[in-house]
């Protein structure tokens, strides 16, 4: 898959058969997957376009590429931009697309009543992918965060259709079972012949050297060697 822009945040993709058209996911065969991006989808902090000052926020995001670490910046009057992410929590690590991520910063304490210009850094690779402003606050006002957008069941509109996302494991052990009974005998047989051929070979090689015998003997004992070595 082709990648994302930095502005373009992952989420909620439909794996299906090419040449699929339309919005009804119930008569189609495929799958719904998350898709994860440099930039996650945001699910919020708690909190509004106004911030306490003080106090460890909760940014929760999901669909970021597995082990992404990420920063919460905020540029002060001079310009500069500095971290706000928490103490000993310099960026959370991203465990896997579909799992909500917590990003933890605080507001410092001391700032003026006004808009402040804020950003989310991915640090893996040193990109900026979200930028917001908000304003401290003494009594913000909480707002609840987005929820995780739950998909819709695909094709269960098609006859003997199965919708579920987990897969059975004893066709699997059963399958692997059989495939164990019939590749066995395949591969102890050809080691069997040829354990056998080389005791049969050490015992010549050991067998001190005999007188000669007789005709007759001499040829049991080839007729015995080549049916011990079939």
């Amino acid at each position: 898959m082709p990648k994302f822009p930095a502005q373009d945040a992952g989420g909620y993709v439909l794996v299906g058969l090419a040449g699929e058209r339309g919005t009804d996911v119930s008569a189609m065969v495929g799958s719904f997957t998350v898709l994860g991006a440099s930039r996650p989808t945001l699910l919020g902090d708690g909190y509004g376009d106004q911030k306490p000052v003080g106090q460890v926020l909760d940014l929760q995001y999901y669909a970021a590429v597995p082990g992404t670490r990420y920063t919460v910046d905020m540029q002060d009057d001079t310009g500069a931009w500095s971290d706000l992410s928490a103490p000993g929590q310099p960026g959370d690590i991203a465990a896997s697309p579909d799992a909500v991520g917590h990003l933890r910063y605080a507001l410092p304490r001391g700032l003026a009543s006004k808009q402040y210009a804020f950003r989310l850094r991915n640090t893996t690779l040193g990109e900026v992918v979200a930028d917001w402003h908000a304003t401290p606050s003494l009594s913000p006002v909480a707002r609840s965060r987005t929820t995780v957008w739950t998909p819709p069941p695909v094709g269960n509109r098609i006859g003997n259709s199965a919708t579920r996302h987990a897969h059975r494991t004893g066709p699997t052990k059963l399958a692997a079972a059989v495939i164990v009974v019939i590749c066995l005998p395949i591969t102890l047989v050809p080691g069997m012949r040829a354990a056998r051929r080389r005791r049969h070979l050490a015992r010549l090689a050991l067998a001190p050297a005999a007188a000669p015998q007789s005709r007759a003997s001499a040829t049991g004992a080839s007729v015995t060697t080549a049916e011990d070595g079939r």
